[in-house]
């Protein structure tokens, strides 16, 4: 957890510095409890019906706009309860009253009214007005680090709940106490989820009202500002939210940008791979893929217009608008003839994905999609983006993407689309969707130096056993006690390996696992998920043992042979597969392995860590023998070194030496 140091501002958002702030000026004080900051707030809500406000709440009722339901894109419980929090917390900490003070003033001079905690926690609140950040950082189920989107401060707060949802660089609205409960900064009320697409058309939008009001108001510091702000930022959330502000986003033709699909039906394959061969605006590349190329103009590379993928019976094409598919299906009937057929058409409004924005990640059931189809969208997305580092873009005036990371003025546009193109990427894990890592651009475009490039390790990652025991300590004792009394077996050997019979017979390792049941059960969990984690701890004691046993033999696999193994088909019998070791590790860190492993773990529904980027994989295989055939157990540990478990998936492989593998 990051510490703020005593000459840094202030997280309240008072442009002070810390020490100077009344949150900074007696750390010894103790903090006030949650119930204390609910029944302020409470009491802070009962003033309101003081009539001696009733003006001045009204018209904090008119500062912020009214909607109507029909209105609404999204969900109207949610609007409700978001607009009710943002509302009464103006009126509580901002609105100014008849008497010159705002109610949270008003109740601190009557002192009899609070707690020592219940003071504490209004006059934390009382300087902290709403801002808009972006998330630099998550550890889930721990903390966030919040970025101020004007004046760019960071801080790192405890967050349990909301961490676990977050994804790098999001967008919201937030007031953030310098010492909440916890005694650790703390966000005291979120408000309002804003669409990542909208950054740089609010920023500068925040950027000309604060220019604007520092000349009307040179002596007003930067709280006065964001509360000015407030009623503003508001309306921009909820004309979102109705539609009013949605953005229409166009392609380079004009045309409204909804990424559309052709489904054609292949009625004579080698027919159409001829005519796409002779056709001119159809460039072929590997795998039976074509790029459907726009008209070239002098100087300028031409425009990609859509992407063409032959698989089997099945032609599809991919487009970025309706009048270009409809184009392309035209122009691909024109050269193909009676080759194919068109078909099914989808699309997919760029307005709707902004909308899911507003109400952060759906909380029902992914819907899985056909490992096939998600396979083509990430072909073609991967052929799209190599291409488009080196392609004219008109957000870059006219730069491509690799010209423009060598230009001071077009850096920072840049910077945000490819931090634009990882939040989609982690939204669409936390959906369950096919979903493409565009992160290979900060290296390949030479901006892996740059402060919000994900950072690269500076030394050897932690492996899944060194991860789990920094949570788990006694395991490794277990594990080593285990390994060294079965080595003591007149029997052990080279090979020599404990099976799930043997360890179930062994007196220390029912010991622990009892020992982990009976610690779950007291700490309240019901006598089902104690005895869930009484097996997921007998898993990991298993690869653990076995890997003590013959003594943590472990291998780095650097990013050229993950590449090539991962480009390997594996074409041999049962019999000629042998492992080098009965129990190893292989720990992988490349980015397209994580990747891939990302994916995977999306499609989870019980994985904590889907939608979240990992840093390490690790995977400890054990070879175990059985009567006429072998098992190989893998236990494979995801990490993303941000504070929780690792997330294990384990597998065996009965192998016999017949099998074709």
């Amino acid at each position: 957890m990051a510490r703020i140091g005593r000459n840094d501002p202030c997280p309240c958002g008072s442009g002070r510095k810390y020490k100077k702030c009344c949150h900074g000026r007696d750390e010894a004080v103790s903090p006030y409890t949650e119930h204390e900051r609910l029944s302020a707030l409470d009491k802070l809500g009962a003033c309101c019906l003081d009539e001696r406000w009733d003006a001045q709440c009204d018209a904090v009722d008119s500062l912020f706009a009214a909607y109507e339901e029909d209105e609404l894109l999204v969900d109207v419980e949610y609007v409700d309860t978001v607009t009710q929090e943002v509302v009464d917390r103006y009126t509580y900490f901002d609105q100014v009253m008849a008497d010159g003070q705002t109610l949270a003033r008003h109740l601190l001079r009557e002192a009899a009214r609070l707690t020592d905690g219940e003071r504490r926690y209004i006059e934390a609140a009382a300087d902290c007005p709403m801002r808009v950040f972006e998330i630099v950082q998550v550890a889930p189920g721990s903390s966030l680090t919040m970025r101020d989107v004007l004046d760019g401060d960071e801080v790192t707060v405890r967050e349990i709940m909301g961490s676990r949802n977050a994804k790098r660089w999001d967008l919201m609205t937030a007031r953030i106490v310098p010492r909440g409960a916890s005694g650790q900064p703390e966000i005291d009320s979120c408000g309002l989820s804003l669409p990542r697409q909208q950054r740089d058309s609010l920023v500068s939008w925040l950027r000309t009202q604060r220019e604007a009001f520092d000349r009307d108001h040179p002596s007003a510091g930067r709280r006065q500002f964001w509360v000015e702000m407030a009623p503003l930022v508001y309306d921009f959330w909820l004309g979102l939210a109705t539609g009013k502000h949605l953005p229409q986003l166009t392609t380079t033709d004009g045309e409204e940008m909804i990424p559309t699909e052709v489904h054609f039906e292949v009625c004579d394959a080698e027919t159409l791979r001829d005519a796409l061969d002779r056709a001119r605006d159809m460039v072929q590349g590997q795998d039976d893929t074509s790029q459907w190329l726009g008209p070239k103009t002098k100087g300028k590379s031409p425009i990609i217009r859509g992407w063409l993928k032959l698989q089997g019976a099945r032609l599809v094409l991919s487009t970025h608008s309706r009048e270009r598919a409809d184009k392309g299906c035209k122009r691909i009937e024109r050269i193909a003839g009676d080759a194919v057929r068109a078909g099914l058409r989808s699309h997919t409004s760029v307005q709707h994905l902004m909308r899911q924005a507003l109400t952060g990640p759906a909380d029902h059931k992914p819907e899985p999609q056909p490992e096939e189809l998600a396979g083509l969208v990430l072909q073609m997305q991967d052929k799209h983006y190599r291409g488009w580092i080196d392609e004219s873009i008109p957000a870059l005036d006219g730069a491509t993407p690799r010209a423009a990371a060598g230009s001071t003025t077009l850096r920072p546009k840049l910077v945000e689309m490819i931090k634009d193109l990882e939040n989609m990427y982690l939204a669409a894990l936390a959906r369950g969707q096919p979903a493409y890592d565009a992160r290979w651009m900060w290296e390949e475009l030479g901006l892996g130096q740059h402060p919000d490039a994900p950072s690269a390790a500076t030394h050897p990652l932690l492996t899944g056993y060194e991860s789990l025991t920094r949570h788990l300590a006694k395991l490794r004792q277990a594990a080593t006690t285990i390994a060294t009394t079965f080595r003591a077996r007149p029997d052990f050997g080279p090979a020599s390996t404990m099976d799930q019979g043997y360890l179930e017979s062994e007196l220390t390792f029912r010991r622990f696992v009892d020992d982990e049941m009976k610690a779950s059960h007291a700490a309240g969990s019901p006598p089902e998920v104690a005895v869930n984690w009484g097996n997921l701890i007998a898993t990991h004691l298993q690869w653990a043992a076995n890997f003590e046993t013959h003594l943590r033999k472990t291998f780095r696999v650097d990013e050229s042979l993950a590449w090539m193994l991962g480009s390997t088909r594996l074409d041999l019998s049962g019999d000629q597969l042998r492992l080098p070791f009965a129990s190893f590790a292989i720990v992988l860190d490349d980015r397209e392995t994580l990747a891939r492993a990302e994916r995977l773990l999306s499609g989870l529904e019980d994985c904590e860590l889907r939608g979240q980027p990992l840093r390490v994989i690790t995977a400890h295989v054990a070879e175990v023998p059985v009567d006429g055939a072998r098992i190989l157990k893998f236990a494979l540990i995801f990490d993303a070194l941000a504070g929780q478990w690792p997330y294990l998936l384990a597998r065996d492989l009965y192998i016999r030496d017949d099998d074709r593998l």
